[in-house]
């Protein structure tokens, strides 16, 4: 998997665990659905701004978003406790 696909999983299951939907992130960070969704689905690599907005969203350092899903997996773990 390269590095777009890496990220547009970590944005998915990080949307998941959170219990919202692909319109619920789009709004918060500001950004069409359609935008988010071609994001989320690995056809196009986030901007750092994007990726900025969605760590502020999730409260997670930026890298993590580059990290394997064992990672954030971790970090939710950790922020439900």
């Amino acid at each position: 998997m390269d590095i777009t696909g890496i990220i547009a999983n970590n944005i998915k299951q990080l949307r998941k665990v959170n219990g919202l939907s692909q319109q619920d992130v789009a709004e918060a960070i500001s950004i069409d659905v359609s935008v988010y969704s071609r994001i989320e689905n690995g056809k196009t690599m986030a901007s750092y701004d994007k990726l900025h907005n969605l760590s502020k969203l999730y409260r997670i350092p930026i890298e993590k978003f580059f990290k394997g899903w064992a990672v954030i997996f971790k970090i939710i773990m950790i922020t439900l406790k």
